[in-house]
């Protein structure tokens, strides 16, 4: 039977047609529909296809300055891998609906809002990224099935690998989310540590703008409760001044939260990629890791803007279809 070594590169067809599988996945998730039946546009206003994209997008950039600065990054086999796995990386998205009522006292400090309730996605993290990698690997199996070979099990370690690095945790501390797995397996590879620093490099690599609408389309992912109520406005019925009070306090609270996620980031990034040489920790820093201050600043500015809106053009801004 024919084999293939761990560096002999792969045809660039069978992982274009993962890629493209892996993005078919994700569009064809259920929609969450909401409580009048109704599809609900915000489901997977984050995690969907352009998200994705992205992150394969910030993948090949890190990949690619590295490569340009003669570091070694692995063989044209592995970058492929790599490539592939940013593309499942999210392919599975299940979460459970969580009924928080709001406590008391909020830092100390009497709530207004004691006693509210709010409906809010809890994505059920650690599962979803080994059944995202589980069915990146059932796509290699299927090619072995009409190429036999094509795939082998070190491929298979790689993307489950990488996939597992991308697992997420908030890290109150810091006011960040950070993936644990990054710090913890020092002897991970470039191609690995790549897809998880693409995942959450947003605010360092990208222009502000685009910061700005992943925190908007996170919070409409997440708030359940507040895309439930915005989609059956479209059905003739109304949202309470009380409520729209309290889903205009939870925007302007998480877009004055965005900078410290941001600062947060920022602040961790010399952890985060501590077990590269100083050479490359200078490059990342340099080339690509370098828009973090025009995050914050950005983010600022709009939390401030936002202080004067009503409910109606906040939720506008922040990316609802509210007409």
């Amino acid at each position: 039977m024919e084999t293939h070594s761990n560096t002999e590169s792969i045809e660039s067809e069978v992982i274009e047609n993962g890629i493209r599988l892996a993005l078919e996945q994700i569009a064809a998730l259920s929609s969450r529909k909401s409580p009048e039946g109704q599809p609900n546009p915000e489901t997977l206003a984050f995690h969907n296809i352009e998200h994705t994209k992205s992150v394969i997008r910030r993948f090949e950039k890190i990949i690619e300055i590295l490569k340009r600065e003669e570091i070694n990054v692995g063989s044209e086999r592995v970058i492929q891998i790599g490539k592939l796995g940013a593309a499942f990386h999210d392919t599975i998205q299940d979460f459970t609906e969580s009924k928080e009522t709001e406590p008391k006292t909020v830092n100390g400090n009497p709530n207004p809002y004691t006693g509210y309730q709010k409906i809010v996605r809890k994505r059920t993290t650690i599962t979803n990224e080994k059944a995202s990698a589980d069915q990146a690997i059932a796509y290699m199996h299927k090619v072995n099935q009409s190429k036999p070979a094509t795939f082998n099990l070190n491929d298979e370690r790689v993307i489950r690998a990488q996939i597992d690095m991308t697992v997420p945790s908030f890290y109150s501390k810091a006011g960040t989310v950070i993936q644990p797995n990054l710090d913890r397996n020092s002897q991970s590879s470039v191609i690995e540590r790549a897809l998880a620093l693409a995942d959450l490099g947003t605010a360092g690599v990208e222009n502000p703008e685009v910061f700005i609408a992943e925190g908007d389309a996170i919070f409409r992912e997440e708030n359940l409760d507040i895309s439930d109520a915005i989609n059956t406005l479209k059905l003739g019925t109304s949202i309470s001044d009380k409520y729209k009070t309290y889903y205009k306090h939870r925007m302007l609270e998480w877009s004055k939260f965005q900078p410290v996620f941001a600062t947060g980031r920022k602040n961790l990034l010399d952890k985060e990629i501590k077990y590269f040489t100083q050479t490359v920790q200078d490059i990342l820093k340099k080339e690509i890791f370098n828009r973090f201050d025009d995050s914050i600043e950005a983010t600022k500015a709009v939390a401030l803007k936002r202080e004067n809106m009503t409910f109606e053009e906040i939720a506008k801004d922040m990316g609802y279809q509210i007409d």
